[in-house]
């Protein structure tokens, strides 16, 4: 795995994006499944992991919130809002 620095913290090159975590459009993902993703790819170098609260309305922030309770490296997560139409940001 290479890496770049950001602001003094060294980040994977290669990130893992999580939509098909969230069980909405990529059919259900166990969630042993989708723990044992997560840990293959942090055993293989990888320390940023990419979501949304869109991904199945937060389940894969979930999913990815449990993983970083069982496991002692330093993950980092980017997360985006803003999206749904539910009414929790104020859409209409």
């Amino acid at each position: 795995m290479r890496y770049h620095f950001f602001k003094g913290v060294e980040i994977s090159e290669v990130g893992l994006g999580t939509w098909q975590l969230g069980n909405a459009d990529w059919g259900r993902v166990k969630d042993n499944t989708a723990l044992s993703i997560l840990q293959a790819f942090s055993n293989a170098g990888g320390n940023f992991i990419d979501t949304s609260d869109v991904y199945g309305l937060g389940t894969s922030e979930k999913i990815i919130g449990n993983f970083l309770k069982l496991t002692d490296k330093e993950i980092f997560v980017a997360t985006k809002l803003g999206r749904r139409k539910d009414g929790v940001y104020g859409w209409p």
